[in-house]
């Protein structure tokens, strides 16, 4: 990771303690809710609101963005879309991510491939979502015969790896359901010489949710878990996360080690610490298919942060404005935020949460 990129970290980390709210140098874009996977412990199969944006809209929208660290690009499954190459293009030549970082089940084995050609670097970080070996896997995720079609992938994605140069790993989310198959998948990915990295799924990301008694709670982040682990299955499970497991790249070891000491105060010692400030809109912005701006995973957006422009949605017109000034609206959203953290309720978060990033959202 170039040397800048360090920097950028150790300021935005200086900037987030201290209170002064920058142009986010980070951002996950879920590029649609299109999903070919019925995962249990996620909702946005269900979703119908699909109004993705064209590939001309998303250009407009990171014409806006200065340089990027870190760009996720994220579902449901991005590789259902079609141009999710032309996508990814648009953004790279208006924003030049220092990484950029795909997800997906694995199951569109030609299009994967015919992307990492397209896009292979060293800036490209592929990673696959497998949560188990063999039927396990396609029972978390709700998809008969899903594991060996993304190991198929896997392997032919693993066979180009050396001559584009870009990382390939496995994101593993741990459930009550597959808590057992740490060792066995890290078994399995050693043998492709692929890292696994680990989340805990947890309870309050009404984001990924429809319809659920948490979006009306305040997110308790001393339990943040959706599984009911027994303390010996919690000891067993960070016992296996602190591993380092060959994860060569500093930056994403260091924010594994990070999460991992967190969730093991939180779920085992019921103590938040370490207690870092939201990072959304101020290090982090979460741009969502339609091209409105999230501030808060855990509560459903109800309103807009700046006008829209389309009949169909809430507030009045504004003007275009293709020039970065109009990511003052992301400052003035970010400081927002900022005031109230300490607030953390539903009527505070609320007040803040879509922003709507297209340059021109009539069309």
């Amino acid at each position: 990771m170039a040397l800048g990129t360090y920097v950028n970290i150790a300021k935005a980390v200086v900037n987030n303690k201290i209170g002064r709210v920058e142009l986010p140098n980070m951002c996950t874009f879920i590029v649609t809710w299109r999903c070919n996977l019925r995962c249990f412990m996620c909702d946005v199969w269900k979703k119908t609101d699909h109004d993705d944006m064209r590939v001309d809209e998303i250009r407009g929208v990171f014409k806006q963005i200065p340089r990027l660290d870190s760009l996720r690009i994220t579902g449901g499954e991005p590789f259902l879309r079609r141009d999710l190459t032309d996508i990814s293009r648009a953004i790279l030549e208006e924003t030049n991510p220092t990484v950029l970082h795909v997800t997906t089940a694995g199951v569109m084995t030609e299009r994967i491939i015919e992307y990492v050609k397209a896009i292979g670097s060293k800036k490209l970080h592929l990673k696959f979502s497998i949560d188990a070996v063999v039927a396990r896997h396609d029972e978390i995720r709700g998809y008969r015969g899903l594991y060996d079609k993304a190991l198929r992938t896997l392997r032919a994605v693993v066979d180009l790896r050396e001559h584009y140069g870009f990382y390939v790993g496995v994101n593993q989310t741990i459930t009550d359901k597959n808590w057992g198959h740490i060792e066995p998948l890290r078994d399995e990915m050693a043998k492709l010489g692929v890292s696994v990295h680990y989340a805990i799924a947890t309870d309050h990301y009404t984001l990924y949710r429809i319809n659920t008694d948490k979006e009306k709670d305040v997110p308790d982040m001393k339990s943040v878990s959706m599984s009911d682990f027994t303390p010996e299955q919690l000891n067993y499970i960070f016992d296996q996360l602190d591993r380092r497991d060959g994860i060569h790249d500093i930056p994403e070891w260091l924010v594994q080690k990070y999460y991992v000491r967190g969730l093991r105060n939180r779920l085992l010692h019921h103590r938040e610490d370490p207690k870092p400030q939201c990072i959304e809109l101020h290090n982090h912005m979460r741009l969502m298919p339609n091209g409105d701006v999230m501030t808060c995973v855990y509560i459903r957006p109800s309103s807009a942060i700046c006008e829209r422009t389309r009949s169909n949605r809430c507030g009045t017109t504004r003007k275009p404005n293709s020039n970065a000034r109009s990511c003052e609206n992301v400052r003035d959203a970010g400081r927002a935020v900022k005031q109230n953290r300490t607030r953390f309720t539903p009527a505070t978060s609320r007040a803040h949460c879509g922003w709507d990033a297209r340059p021109n959202a009539a069309r």
